[in-house]
């Protein structure tokens, strides 16, 4: 059910993590948020390689009932991470921004999607 998944991809406060992100010469990640509320939320990315050493970290706001795309390379200025992860929370409290990672086959351009846990 669409509605049960937009729910159980709502971020909070406390963390969740979107796990299996590449960006080499072989995938491409993409990070999709979608703010479901109609007030703005501001959602933390902290972006670690698969030993948790922190890459980057970023704050990016959705305005409300908005919808933001983010590439690892071009966005987040990440190259060269093979299975690593991305952790997201956002404020306020009630915040209700869905979110997903779209990891990209160079080769073919078929997508996986990933959804935070």
């Amino acid at each position: 059910d669409l509605l049960e998944l937009r729910i159980a991809t709502w971020l909070r406060p406390s963390p969740k993590a979107l796990a299996g992100v590449r960006q080499d010469p072989h995938f491409r990640t993409n990070i999709a948020l979608a703010n479901f509320g109609e007030t703005q939320a501001v959602t933390t990315l902290q972006v670690l390689r698969p030993y948790g050493t922190t890459v980057k970290t970023r704050a990016v706001t959705v305005g409300p009932l908005g919808f933001v795309q983010l590439d690892l390379a071009n966005d987040l200025d990440v190259t060269n991470l093979d299975g690593g992860s991305v952790v997201l929370s956002c404020s306020p409290a009630t915040c209700q921004v869905g979110a997903y990672a779209s990891v990209i086959d160079a080769k073919t351009a078929e997508p996986r999607t990933n959804l935070p846990r």
